[in-house]
């Protein structure tokens, strides 16, 4: 048994950024392969997503404590755990200066260009508050929990390509 696997690590951050990928689809795309088990999965994704969340979260404390902004860093909320996932971002916390920043934690075990999800609320809650908005880009997360991020602020849509992985049918 892993005994590292309930601890939250560090992460680091870094001054690398992504590399632009083309778009476009694959014979491969459509080729037969076999379903994962969703359920494993989303259980794994939820465990990866809340330790990213509380990896930022505890950066971001630090941050506002090393910058002589205890009173800041007391209001920082992380709201996906105390109003649930549905407000278009995870963590509310602070600049320096006092303003708010949303922040959407986006958290992968793979290297810095590894694919992620946001929800169709998350993308829309990135255009209505682009000032305010910071995506934390959370990767490399190794055994021990420890990883590398970095952030973004604004639109998503301004930085990322979107595609769509899935339609809601509902009979006409």
């Amino acid at each position: 048994i892993d005994h590292d696997e309930n601890k939250v690590g560090e992460i680091e951050l870094s001054n690398d950024k992504p590399v632009k990928k083309t778009m476009g689809t694959t014979i491969d795309d459509f080729r037969a392969r076999k379903s994962p088990d969703y359920s494993i999965r989303d259980n794994n994704n939820k465990k990866l997503g809340d330790l990213g969340e509380e990896l930022v979260l505890r950066f971001e404390k630090k941050s506002l404590v090393s910058a002589n902004r205890q009173d800041l860093a007391d209001k920082v909320i992380h709201v996906s755990k105390v109003e649930g996932d549905g407000a278009g971002y995870d963590i509310k916390s602070f600049d320096v200066d006092g303003s708010i920043k949303y922040i959407e934690v986006k958290s992968t075990r793979g290297n810095i260009n590894t694919d992620f999800f946001m929800s169709p609320r998350e993308i829309k809650f990135s255009q209505i508050n682009k000032n305010n908005f910071y995506l934390y880009r959370v990767y490399d997360i190794n055994k021990k929990n420890n990883g590398k991020f970095y952030f973004e602020k604004g639109d998503v849509t301004e930085n990322y390509t979107t595609q769509p992985t899935g339609y809601k049918l509902s009979k006409k």
